[in-house]
């Protein structure tokens, strides 16, 4: 069931409540599980005892316009009965492909994920316009009062688009500068994970992409280098952590035509 209901509403603004009741049943893997996942070099584990998920879910969702701003934000807090987590479990299991980290499926009666979620718009001019995102969250694990695991670090993102002009067959070109900033996983305890939450770091993209007609059909080119300063870092919900850094310098071709 989900319920909509307005709080305030102007020319300018949008205030609105929403509630949702949920409920989800244990999928496949999360009940039988069994052996190594190759994709992320580790062993997961099922378990047969999980019981129906239940949730209430709580958005208070807001729109605001004032001039050449816009601000959009969403704060939200999720109950959740007989909540299903896939956990670190601190074995390191040997096989005869070598020593792999186990995971396993666990099930608490009472948790709690709760946080903001947030973007700013800025028209600065004609050609520039300035964005903000950020993301907030707070998990525990109400039943035993600890922190959840493995659960998405702060964040916040910052960036700007370049409308640029026209250049011969080149039309539309648009440029964009981020830079992503994530903060370290703080809230975990010794022994939630098979090492210390990684440090957190600050990445920049940048991206330019333009048209160019070709008859009544276009193509549509975008050149994106993430990582830009080929930073060396490990994301905290990447398993492949234990092992290596992430990738670094990337630089994506894209070419559509459209037809």
């Amino acid at each position: 069931t989900n319920v909509v209901i307005p709080i305030a509403q102007s020319n300018q603004t949008l205030i609105t409540w929403e509630g949702q009741v949920t409920m989800r049943a244990p999928e496949a893997n999360e009940l039988y599980s069994f052996g190594l996942h190759q994709g992320v070099a580790g062993i997961e584990e099922g378990n047969s005892n999980l019981k129906t998920e239940f949730g209430l879910q709580n958005h208070l969702n807001t729109l605001v316009h004032f001039h050449t701003i816009t601000l959009r934000a969403d704060a939200y807090a999720y109950l959740f009965n007989n909540f299903i987590n896939l956990e670190p479990t601190g074995e390191l299991r040997t096989t005869i492909r070598g020593a792999f980290p186990v995971f396993k499926y666990n099930q608490y009666r009472l948790a709690l994920l709760t946080g903001v979620d947030g973007m700013i718009d800025i028209e600065a001019s004609d050609n520039l316009t300035l964005e903000f995102k950020s993301s907030f969250l707070y998990a525990q694990n109400l039943s035993e009062a600890i922190p959840l695991a493995w659960m998405p670090a702060n964040r916040a993102e910052f960036g700007m688009n370049v409308a640029l002009p026209d250049f011969k067959a080149v039309k539309k070109p648009e440029w964009k500068l981020s830079a992503l900033l994530v903060a370290r996983q703080w809230r975990l305890l010794p022994g939630q994970d098979f090492m210390a939450p990684p440090p957190g770091y600050t990445l920049f993209n940048s991206s330019v992409s333009f048209r160019i007609p070709a008859n009544k059909n276009l193509f549509q080119v975008s050149i994106a280098a993430e990582n830009l300063l080929n930073h060396a870092y490990r994301d905290f919900l990447n398993r492949w952590k234990y092992f290596s850094d992430e990738i670094g310098r990337n630089i994506i071709l894209s070419v559509k035509y459209i037809f």
